[in-house]
């Protein structure tokens, strides 16, 4: 009786698993930033189980700094995945930088977000960092005695 009961329990779960909806989300920190700001892009899948995440950033995005994170867990009695990746990017160049969309493929099937866009304003202020030499650090090094 206790493993036909646990048999139910897990058909059960399953099929609650294979139900969900997929959520893809593709965001930005600011849609208008000034030429040297910083500003963050994220993107977030949250469902039971997904094949693959496809997700390309432009070229001559200046990124700073890159995140992730997983989370798992149960929600109203059904289980989720929320995975996010996050990208600190300094805009360098003034114009558009479109990013996405990011794809999601769940049991072959692809679902995917609208592209967003970043308008870059120039800056009469902003001048850019200068490019450094391997082998040649901004950062000196002092040994006490």
């Amino acid at each position: 009786m206790k493993t036909l009961l646990t048999a139910i329990l897990l058909l059960a779960a399953g099929a609650t698993y294979g139900q969900q909806e997929a959520t893809v989300q593709l965001s930005v920190s600011r849609d208008t930033v000034w030429q040297g700001q910083r500003y963050q892009v994220e993107v977030s899948v949250e469902t039971g189980e997904y094949d693959k995440l496809d997700f390309e950033l432009p070229e001559g995005v200046k990124v700073l700094s890159t995140s992730s994170g997983q989370q798992m867990g149960y929600e109203n009695g059904r289980m989720y995945r929320r995975l996010t990746k996050g990208y600190t990017i300094m805009a360098d160049e003034v114009g558009t930088i479109t990013f996405g969309p990011a794809t999601v493929e769940i049991a072959g099937e692809p679902h995917r977000t609208a592209a967003v866009t970043v308008v870059v304003l120039p800056n009469a202020d902003y001048r850019p960092a200068p490019e450094r030499a391997a082998g040649n650090p901004t950062r000196k090094t002092y040994k006490l005695k």
